[in-house]
Protein backbone atom coordinates (compact mmCIF):
# COMPACT_ATOMS: atom_id res chain seq x y z
CA UNK A 1 0.00 0.00 0.00
CA UNK A 2 2.64 2.50 0.87
CA UNK A 3 4.57 1.81 -2.35
CA UNK A 4 1.19 2.36 -4.24
CA UNK A 5 0.66 5.46 -2.35
CA UNK A 6 4.01 6.98 -3.14
CA UNK A 7 3.78 5.76 -6.87
CA UNK A 8 0.56 7.85 -7.19
CA UNK A 9 2.15 11.29 -5.51
CA UNK A 10 5.34 10.64 -7.84
CA UNK A 11 3.01 10.17 -10.50
CA UNK A 12 1.27 13.66 -9.93
CA UNK A 13 4.60 15.66 -9.24
CA UNK A 14 5.69 14.05 -12.08
CA UNK A 15 2.60 16.03 -14.28
CA UNK A 16 2.74 18.62 -12.52
CA UNK A 17 6.91 19.13 -13.05
CA UNK A 18 5.92 17.96 -17.12
CA UNK A 19 3.86 21.08 -17.22
CA UNK A 20 6.22 24.07 -15.97
CA UNK A 21 7.64 23.35 -19.13
CA UNK A 22 4.83 23.89 -21.76
CA UNK A 23 2.92 26.66 -21.45
CA UNK A 24 4.11 29.13 -24.41
CA UNK A 25 4.15 32.01 -21.83
CA UNK A 26 7.24 30.46 -20.83
CA UNK A 27 8.40 29.80 -24.12
CA UNK A 28 11.91 28.81 -24.56
CA UNK A 29 15.03 31.25 -24.41
CA UNK A 30 16.67 30.55 -27.41
CA UNK A 31 14.61 32.33 -30.05
CA UNK A 32 12.94 30.15 -32.42
CA UNK A 33 13.29 30.90 -36.19
CA UNK A 34 9.88 32.86 -37.68
CA UNK A 35 9.28 34.50 -34.08
CA UNK A 36 8.68 37.94 -34.32
CA UNK A 37 11.87 39.00 -32.13
CA UNK A 38 12.06 42.13 -30.06
CA UNK A 39 14.99 42.25 -27.86
CA UNK A 40 15.23 43.97 -24.84
CA UNK A 41 17.47 43.79 -21.80
CA UNK A 42 14.12 43.93 -19.58
CA UNK A 43 12.54 40.34 -21.15
CA UNK A 44 15.78 38.77 -20.61
CA UNK A 45 15.43 39.77 -17.01
CA UNK A 46 12.10 38.75 -16.97
CA UNK A 47 12.75 35.26 -19.15
CA UNK A 48 15.57 34.72 -16.29
CA UNK A 49 13.50 35.30 -13.43
CA UNK A 50 10.71 32.72 -14.63
CA UNK A 51 13.03 30.62 -15.20
CA UNK A 52 14.73 30.83 -11.63
CA UNK A 53 11.38 29.98 -9.83
CA UNK A 54 11.04 27.02 -12.02
CA UNK A 55 14.04 25.55 -11.05
CA UNK A 56 13.90 26.55 -7.53
CA UNK A 57 9.90 25.32 -7.18
CA UNK A 58 11.46 21.63 -9.20
CA UNK A 59 14.15 22.03 -6.70
CA UNK A 60 12.00 22.30 -3.27
CA UNK A 61 10.00 19.39 -4.74
CA UNK A 62 13.16 16.84 -5.48
CA UNK A 63 14.37 17.96 -1.81
CA UNK A 64 10.88 17.92 0.03
CA UNK A 65 10.82 14.27 -1.45
CA UNK A 66 13.54 12.59 0.99
CA UNK A 67 15.40 11.24 -1.81
CA UNK A 68 19.08 11.82 -2.46
CA UNK A 69 20.19 14.40 -4.66
CA UNK A 70 22.65 12.18 -6.36
CA UNK A 71 19.82 9.94 -7.80
CA UNK A 72 19.23 12.98 -9.95
CA UNK A 73 22.19 13.64 -10.94
CA UNK A 74 23.03 16.59 -8.51
CA UNK A 75 26.51 15.66 -6.84
CA UNK A 76 30.12 16.87 -7.08
CA UNK A 77 31.71 15.87 -10.01
CA UNK A 78 35.35 15.83 -10.90
CA UNK A 79 35.68 19.07 -13.11
CA UNK A 80 37.49 17.38 -16.03
CA UNK A 81 34.93 14.99 -16.32
CA UNK A 82 32.39 17.33 -16.60
CA UNK A 83 34.26 19.60 -19.08
CA UNK A 84 34.85 16.97 -21.36
CA UNK A 85 31.27 15.67 -21.36
CA UNK A 86 30.19 19.22 -21.62
CA UNK A 87 32.12 19.78 -24.82
CA UNK A 88 31.72 16.63 -26.11
CA UNK A 89 27.87 17.36 -25.90
CA UNK A 90 28.28 20.84 -27.02
CA UNK A 91 29.80 19.83 -30.47
CA UNK A 92 26.88 17.51 -31.04
CA UNK A 93 24.40 20.46 -30.25
CA UNK A 94 26.55 22.60 -32.58
CA UNK A 95 26.28 20.10 -35.58
CA UNK A 96 22.47 20.06 -34.92
CA UNK A 97 22.33 23.80 -35.06
CA UNK A 98 24.57 24.23 -38.08
CA UNK A 99 22.59 21.88 -39.62
CA UNK A 100 19.41 23.64 -38.70
CA UNK A 101 20.40 27.31 -40.03
CA UNK A 102 22.31 25.89 -42.97
CA UNK A 103 18.90 24.02 -43.73
CA UNK A 104 16.81 27.58 -42.89
CA UNK A 105 18.96 29.34 -45.21
CA UNK A 106 19.10 31.95 -42.46
CA UNK A 107 21.05 35.78 -43.42
CA UNK A 108 25.16 34.78 -43.23
CA UNK A 109 27.78 37.85 -41.70
CA UNK A 110 27.78 40.67 -44.04
CA UNK A 111 23.92 40.08 -44.95
CA UNK A 112 21.10 42.72 -42.88
CA UNK A 113 23.64 42.46 -39.78
CA UNK A 114 22.48 44.45 -36.60
CA UNK A 115 24.27 46.22 -34.02
CA UNK A 116 26.96 44.34 -31.77
CA UNK A 117 24.97 43.97 -28.78
CA UNK A 118 26.45 46.23 -25.94
CA UNK A 119 28.06 44.54 -23.09
CA UNK A 120 25.45 44.71 -20.71
CA UNK A 121 23.02 42.92 -22.71
CA UNK A 122 25.72 40.55 -23.44
CA UNK A 123 25.90 40.09 -19.21
CA UNK A 124 22.29 39.63 -19.35
CA UNK A 125 21.91 37.00 -22.22
CA UNK A 126 24.99 34.85 -20.62
CA UNK A 127 22.96 35.06 -17.34
CA UNK A 128 19.50 33.98 -18.75
CA UNK A 129 21.37 31.31 -21.20
CA UNK A 130 22.92 29.70 -17.70
CA UNK A 131 19.37 30.26 -15.40
CA UNK A 132 17.30 28.54 -18.17
CA UNK A 133 19.41 25.74 -19.13
CA UNK A 134 20.16 25.01 -15.67
CA UNK A 135 15.79 24.77 -14.98
CA UNK A 136 14.92 22.83 -18.18
CA UNK A 137 17.64 20.48 -18.16
CA UNK A 138 16.82 20.12 -14.21
CA UNK A 139 12.99 19.54 -15.19
CA UNK A 140 13.52 17.25 -18.67
CA UNK A 141 16.05 15.28 -17.88
CA UNK A 142 17.37 14.97 -14.31
CA UNK A 143 13.83 14.95 -12.82
CA UNK A 144 11.72 13.26 -15.02
CA UNK A 145 14.14 10.96 -16.08
CA UNK A 146 14.52 9.37 -12.87
CA UNK A 147 11.07 10.00 -11.67
CA UNK A 148 9.76 8.54 -15.06
CA UNK A 149 12.47 5.24 -14.75
CA UNK A 150 10.77 4.50 -11.54
CA UNK A 151 7.41 4.80 -12.53
CA UNK A 152 8.08 2.51 -15.57
CA UNK A 153 10.85 0.32 -14.81
CA UNK A 154 11.78 1.21 -18.18
CA UNK A 155 14.59 3.28 -18.96
CA UNK A 156 13.59 3.76 -22.51
CA UNK A 157 10.23 4.84 -21.61
CA UNK A 158 11.85 7.55 -19.17
CA UNK A 159 14.21 8.56 -22.44
CA UNK A 160 11.30 8.57 -24.48
CA UNK A 161 8.95 10.66 -22.16
CA UNK A 162 11.28 13.18 -21.16
CA UNK A 163 12.60 13.61 -24.41
CA UNK A 164 9.27 14.27 -25.42
CA UNK A 165 8.42 16.49 -22.69
CA UNK A 166 11.69 18.63 -23.96
CA UNK A 167 10.53 18.34 -27.59
CA UNK A 168 7.23 20.16 -27.19
CA UNK A 169 8.55 23.17 -25.12
CA UNK A 170 11.43 23.66 -27.42
CA UNK A 171 8.85 23.83 -30.85
CA UNK A 172 7.72 26.44 -32.54
CA UNK A 173 4.69 24.41 -34.03
CA UNK A 174 4.08 27.87 -36.11
CA UNK A 175 7.31 27.99 -37.54
CA UNK A 176 7.80 27.93 -41.15
CA UNK A 177 10.14 25.33 -40.92
CA UNK A 178 8.03 23.33 -38.66
CA UNK A 179 9.20 19.83 -39.52
CA UNK A 180 13.16 20.62 -39.25
CA UNK A 181 12.74 22.53 -36.15
CA UNK A 182 10.57 18.99 -34.73
CA UNK A 183 13.78 16.99 -36.24
CA UNK A 184 17.06 19.10 -34.97
CA UNK A 185 15.13 19.69 -31.20
CA UNK A 186 14.41 15.87 -31.12
CA UNK A 187 18.19 14.83 -32.20
CA UNK A 188 19.52 17.34 -29.47
CA UNK A 189 16.79 16.02 -26.54
CA UNK A 190 17.74 12.44 -27.51
CA UNK A 191 21.80 13.68 -26.95
CA UNK A 192 21.07 15.03 -23.81
CA UNK A 193 18.43 12.45 -22.51
CA UNK A 194 21.27 10.10 -23.63
CA UNK A 195 24.34 12.03 -21.51
CA UNK A 196 22.20 12.29 -18.96
CA UNK A 197 21.89 8.33 -18.64
CA UNK A 198 25.46 8.00 -19.11
CA UNK A 199 27.24 10.43 -16.80
CA UNK A 200 24.16 10.31 -14.39
CA UNK A 201 25.23 14.23 -13.77
CA UNK A 202 23.35 17.39 -14.90
CA UNK A 203 26.28 19.57 -14.72
CA UNK A 204 27.47 18.81 -18.57
CA UNK A 205 24.13 18.90 -19.57
CA UNK A 206 23.74 22.71 -18.23
CA UNK A 207 26.94 23.72 -19.25
CA UNK A 208 26.84 22.25 -22.99
CA UNK A 209 23.07 23.62 -23.30
CA UNK A 210 23.93 27.02 -21.97
CA UNK A 211 27.42 27.59 -23.81
CA UNK A 212 24.89 26.49 -27.22
CA UNK A 213 22.24 28.68 -26.02
CA UNK A 214 24.28 31.62 -25.87
CA UNK A 215 26.02 31.16 -29.20
CA UNK A 216 22.56 30.62 -31.25
CA UNK A 217 21.07 33.73 -29.01
CA UNK A 218 23.79 35.68 -30.67
CA UNK A 219 23.41 34.66 -33.70
CA UNK A 220 20.09 35.39 -34.00
CA UNK A 221 20.19 38.74 -32.35
CA UNK A 222 22.90 39.54 -34.81
CA UNK A 223 21.81 38.54 -38.12
CA UNK A 224 18.18 37.51 -37.60
CA UNK A 225 16.29 39.77 -36.20
CA UNK A 226 15.04 42.96 -37.73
Amino acid sequence: MAEVNRNRIIGLETLAVSALLLPRILAPFVPAYGRPAHYSIGSEIISTAQFFVLGVVVLFIIWSSGDPLADFGIRKEPWPKTVIASFLLLAVLLILCAFRVYSYGLPTPGMGTQPAPSPLALLVSAINCLVASAATQLIAFSYLITRLRELTGSIYWAVAISTAVFLLSFTTFTAHHFFLELVTNCAQGLCLAAAFVVTRSIWPLIVSFALYSFAYHMYYLQFVTR
